[in-house]
């Protein structure tokens, strides 16, 4: 079966890689030799660091058997990269998901955040995307100015490496206005936007829950669908698809199993309010099954395999589910063993289809 990974995330060794793709006016600013030191420590007071959120696996987040033969970070060498998963498992494209920026929504300097953006991207693309065919980018762009977010896909969004404009973590829900300018180039340039978690606490971002600071890693990763059921809420309601009807958006690792609940209370509340969203032009679940997709990982490990089909059933599995690995982290996917007792037909559209109709493969 054919396989598009939506969701792979390579590394950084050293901010040092990135010295090629910025200024002399940055380099100083941020730090950023021409080869790494071990004095360049990115815990010191009053060093540039990308922001980081306070929560974090206590075993660490990325598997080991990803450690590349000569050492570095998980998911840090593009040969091995390859090697241990696209080659493995046969997977005829994968989408990049930077490793290192998703905490960059919360560096309130949005210049500097422009800049190491679009350093991090020049560096994806040639030090990755233009070296394997089948790796394929999701540029970052900046959240806190959408004038130079439209710049960078500006950029960039030409670029037959670059399939999708991705908008970190940030305070601001994805269906406010802020965000239309971004949105409008998006589309215009064909590309869907994708959303991670992994931002909430980082630098000056608020935490993700709305009643209170969660104390462990384990609150935040159970409690990620939150985010996720709160920007597509959003996205609906305040009429971006009807103002944007081409723009496709992807949820990555915020699950999907809560998906249908949103959309059956979404569309009872509509009915009798209706008035106050006169916008919409159709049930909220509508929008969603058109515009929004959600990849798999991590996979809804039901108590019994049939209620996990009922779920994918109720989810509508064959157009809203894209197929995603989150490799190298700990807890990413095995194609070969997830969807058991899914028939070939739906699993091709989880694992190919949808996402080849949706990056225009």
């Amino acid at each position: 079966m054919k396989i598009i990974d939506c969701d792979v995330h390579p590394r950084m060794n050293s901010m040092s890689q990135l010295h090629p793709y910025l200024s002399e006016e940055w380099r100083q600013r941020m730090g950023v030799q021409t080869s790494s030191k071990g004095s360049d420590s990115n815990t010191a007071r009053n060093v540039f660091t990308i922001p980081k959120r306070w929560y974090f696996h206590p075993h660490g987040a990325e598997r080991n058997d990803a450690i590349p033969p000569d050492g570095g970070r998980p998911g840090s060498d593009l040969k091995f990269f390859c090697e241990k998963h696209l080659d493995f498992f046969e997977i005829d494209h994968a989408i990049m998901i930077s490793g290192d920026l998703f905490g960059i929504g919360g560096l309130p300097d949005a210049d500097m955040a422009a800049a190491f953006i679009s350093a991090n991207n020049d560096w994806l693309l040639h030090e990755w995307a233009e070296k394997d065919s089948r790796l394929k980018l999701a540029i970052n762009v900046g959240p806190r100015d959408p004038i130079l977010a439209v710049q960078e896909i500006e950029r960039l969004g030409g670029n037959d490496s670059v399939v999708q404009v991705q908008i970190p973590e940030f305070d601001v829900l994805l269906g406010n206005r802020h965000f239309y300018s971004i949105y409008e180039a998006a589309e215009r340039y064909g590309l869907p936007i994708g959303f991670h978690g992994a931002g909430e606490s980082a630098g000056v971002n608020t935490p993700m829950s709305p009643v209170g600071i969660p104390s462990y890693f384990i609150e935040v990763h159970t409690g990620m669908p939150m985010i996720g059921q709160a920007h597509v809420i959003s996205l609906v309601a305040e009429g971006v698809f009807e103002r944007f009807p081409k723009l496709k958006f992807v949820f990555q690792e915020v699950g999907y199993s809560w998906v249908p609940s949103v959309m059956w209370r979404f569309d009872q509340e509509w009915k009798s309010m209706r008035n106050e969203v006169p916008w919409l032009t159709k049930p909220p679940s509508e929008y969603i099954l058109e515009n929004v997709r959600f990849t798999t990982q991590p996979i809804c490990e039901a108590p019994d395999n049939s209620q996990h089909l009922q779920l994918l059933d109720m989810v509508h599995a064959d157009k809203t589910l894209v197929f995603s690995s989150d490799y190298p982290h700990w807890d990413s996917d095995d194609p070969r063993r997830i969807f058991a007792g899914l028939s070939d037909e739906v699993k091709n559209r989880i694992y190919f289809e949808s996402a080849a109709e949706l990056y225009n493969f």
